[in-house]
């Protein structure tokens, strides 16, 4: 059985390039939740570390990702839910996010760059 690859679930639903650039779609009219803007390398680490979570949770089939690019270098993400039926709604979602929150701004910019190239790589 093959690893679930971050690096191919984010090429084959159009959110990042074979080189590991972001690709801003902007395609979720109406978004569940969303999150943002990031600088580049900080979208990657938060997107990389979504995917990996809701994956591992089960839920990734469930759910639809868009980035929107707020200008060359920040994006925001958005997630929906392809079926609301499916969805644990005492969930705290915003667990990743309040982790990375606090876990990113202590990071040197260089560690930062590397850890979003080593999800979207290594994954």
């Amino acid at each position: 059985m093959k690893n679930f690859s971050i690096k191919d679930y984010l090429i084959a639903n159009k959110l990042a390039n074979e080189k590991g650039e972001l690709i801003a779609t902007d395609c979720l009219p109406n978004p569940a939740w969303g999150i943002g803007p990031y600088a580049e390398w900080d979208a990657m680490i938060y997107l990389c570390t979504l995917v990996h979570f809701f994956n591992e949770k089960g839920m990734l089939d469930n759910l639809t990702f868009s980035l929107k690019n707020s200008n060359d270098f920040y994006y925001s993400i958005f997630i929906d839910e392809i079926d609301r039926s499916q969805s644990d709604y005492n969930f705290d979602w915003s667990i990743v996010v309040d982790m990375l929150d606090f876990l990113i701004p202590h990071m040197a910019g260089s560690n930062v760059s590397y850890l979003a190239g080593q999800l979207f790589w290594e994954n």
